[in-house]
């Protein structure tokens, strides 16, 4: 019966188990992400199972079968940590690719140390033989010195072995696969120092090679069209052999307490390994960035069920760290959105109010336009309209237009576009379903209340208003309106990174040019301004009329009023004894003629063309930065001070 300090012997059938599962992967010629180093145990004890949850493994089984009991003295030479222990079993499976399999897995694992301050060394090897003739023999090894000062990890492989191939991408169909047969040999080898603390950094030698490429099984038809030859024709690889070989820079964070069966901790591992053309044969320079990153958290007392967090990364064209326009959409534009409403709803109720006060509303219209001040603030908060706009934002903003015209067509975090369609990553799920549409809800919502402001004014412009030709702001007392564009900076800011956004990454990952994007720019400037100051156009008949109705009235109290002057000074009219100089009809010709000038001068918009070109102007600050990818930086500075100089 197992004991329950029996851990480490436990560890390395653990790690057997590991060695036949991973030589199942390499007999497919297929690595699982973070499988470049064997699992290896902490030197600290683990945790004591719960009651009446010791372990029991297959040894224990056949003991008791046999009634064949430890004596105390088997009992600690078993846990004896000086001691090497050694685990050996038969690798039985089937798989599609591979067929039968069946072979051998052995496992050695020692202290290097204390096992209370060294990690346990293990050793995992692997011969398999498949029904489709295919032969793998594997090394893994990870190595740890005393209190972990030091470290070696590797990752050794030589297969002759066979596999479909379907081209690059996640797109490719079943009918895709053309069978290929071929050499692998890997040669994967780290060394790691502790620097400071529990990190440890090292270097690496990575070396991969496939040889004796031929077509496989019922492949010969196909072979010349198929994937492989189609890419390295392309790029002026050899078809019968490929090599690549690197370094590579690393650096490993490992706080678990038990790396084979952990219960509690982290792993953080970061490789950058670039590979060099020539370097040992190697047929072309690349570079690979792999990030590793798993926790564990306990789903019971007992810690017996247990769920693991892994996220694993590489290195596409667009990265999500360097995805410029998701973050601007999140980080920038999602922000100027909700303060935006915060600004708008704070400048348009004054605005609104300012209908009464200023009297343009008639005490006869004061029920019907608190009755439209009603029915808007209704349409605003409808439960039903947001309902309509989150389907509409799945159904078409994400499910379409978004990953038919918006997504890059590179390979990116989010995913690869094939056939016209964006195939997205796990990640680019979670965007899709969460991170996008929240961000074109609070979008459409504004566009939703766009429309509500354009309506409400639409309905004020068809009452009876009081306007005044005569008024000083020019545009019969409703001046006041073209201060509310100014509140929808911030709208028209988000716009604008938005649009900046999209265009960094087409310059940045797609080879794109700004002059490109003009009509884009243009474009983008003539909504916005629409939309922000075209619903004042409604008043635009109202503010016709009532000039065309001041320019005739005031043009018959000026015709009244020179005949009048004109009868009196010059005709002879005036009493003897009125003096010209210091009369007070010399005044009132000219109050009356500037108050026709300013009834002639009447705009029939409540808004000017200086606040047109502000708005326009803060529309297009986010997308200046974005000059610099056509002229750098000093040679901008040099024109600039050779035209103030």
């Amino acid at each position: 019966m197992t004991t329950r300090r029996r851990a480490p012997l436990f560890a390395a059938g653990a790690a057997c188990g590991v060695a036949i599962l991973l030589g199942a992967a390499a007999a497919d010629g297929q690595t699982a992400p973070g499988a470049d180093a064997p699992a290896v145990q902490s030197g600290a004890p683990a945790p004591a199972p719960a009651e009446g949850t010791e372990p029991f493994d297959v040894t224990d089984l056949i003991r008791k079968l046999r009634h064949r009991e430890l004596t105390p003295e088997q009992r600690a030479a078993a846990l004896d940590p000086s001691k090497r222990m050694y685990a050996f079993a038969p690798v039985i499976g089937y798989k599609p690719s591979s067929g039968v399999l069946i072979g051998v897995a052995g496992n050695i694992a020692f202290f290097r140390g204390d096992p209370q301050t060294t990690r346990i060394s293990s050793t995992v090897a692997s011969l398999t033989f498949s029904s489709l003739k295919q032969t793998s023999l594997s090394a893994k090894f990870a190595l740890f010195g005393r209190d972990d000062r030091w470290a070696l990890d590797g990752d050794n492989r030589a297969q002759w072995t066979s596999q479909n191939t379907y081209g690059l991408g996640t797109t490719t169909e079943p009918a895709d696969q053309v069978n290929m047969k071929f050499d692998y040999f890997r040669l994967y080898n780290t060394a790691y120092y502790k620097v400071y603390g529990r990190p440890l950094a090292g270097v690496g030698f990575h070396y991969n090679a496939h040889t004796s490429v031929e077509p496989g099984k019922d492949a010969e038809a196909g072979w010349s069209e198929s994937p492989y030859v189609t890419y390295s024709n392309t790029h002026g690889f050899p078809l019968d052999s490929q090599t690549s070989a690197g370094t590579s820079v690393n650096l490993r964070l490992d706080t678990r307490d038990n790396a084979i069966n952990p219960d509690r901790g982290w792993l953080g591992s970061v490789s950058y390994r670039p590979f060099f053309k020539g370097f040992l044969g190697g047929a072309s320079t690349w570079q690979e960035l792999d990030l590793d990153a798993r926790t564990y958290r306990a789903l019971d007392a007992g810690r017996r069920h247990k769920l693991a967090f892994w996220f694993w990364g590489g290195r596409v064209t667009l990265p999500f760290l360097y995805d410029v326009e998701m973050h601007i959409r999140l980080l920038l534009a999602l922000p100027l959105l909700i303060v935006a409403e915060l600004v708008v709803n704070q400048r348009l109720g004054p605005t609104v109010r300012a209908f009464v006060t200023r009297g343009v509303i008639p005490d006869a219209a004061r029920a019907r336009f608190d009755a439209l001040i009603g029915s808007a603030m209704r349409l605003r908060n409808s439960i039903t309209a947001e309902v309509l706009l989150i389907a509409f934002v799945y159904i078409v903003g994400v499910g379409f237009i978004w990953r038919t015209q918006m997504a890059l067509d590179v390979a990116t975090w989010y995913g690869a576009h094939a056939d016209g369609r964006l195939h997205p990553s796990l990640a680019g799920w979670w965007m899709g379903c969460v991170s996008l549409p929240v961000f074109q809800f609070l979008l459409l919502r504004w566009y939703f209340r766009l429309l509500i402001w354009v309506r409400f004014l639409w309905q004020v412009s068809r009452l009876e208003l009081t306007l005044v030709p005569t008024h000083p702001d020019r545009s019969g007392g409703l001046g006041f309106l073209g201060l509310v564009g100014h509140a929808f900076v911030p709208l028209l800011l988000a716009q604008g990174t938005i649009l900046a956004g999209t265009i960094a990454n087409r310059i940045f990952y797609a080879g794109a040019k700004l002059p490109e994007f003009k009509v884009e720019m243009i474009g983008l400037v003539a909504v916005m301004l629409f939309a922000v100051l075209g619903p004042l156009l409604v008043f635009t008949p109202k503010l016709a009329a009532a000039k065309r109705t001041g320019l005739g009235e005031y043009g018959a109290l000026a015709q009244r009023y020179v005949r009048e002057f004109d009868r009196k000074w010059l005709r002879g009219g005036a009493p003897a004894d009125e003096p010209l100089v210091g009369s007070a009809d010399i005044q009132s010709l000219a109050d009356l003629g500037n108050s026709f000038e300013v009834v002639k001068g009447m705009r029939l918009a409540p808004f000017t063309l200086q606040t047109v070109l502000q708005l326009a102007v803060v529309t297009l600050v986010p997308v200046v930065p974005l000059t610099l990818t056509m002229i750098s930086l000093e040679e901008l500075l040099t024109q600039v001070l050779r035209m103030v100089f």
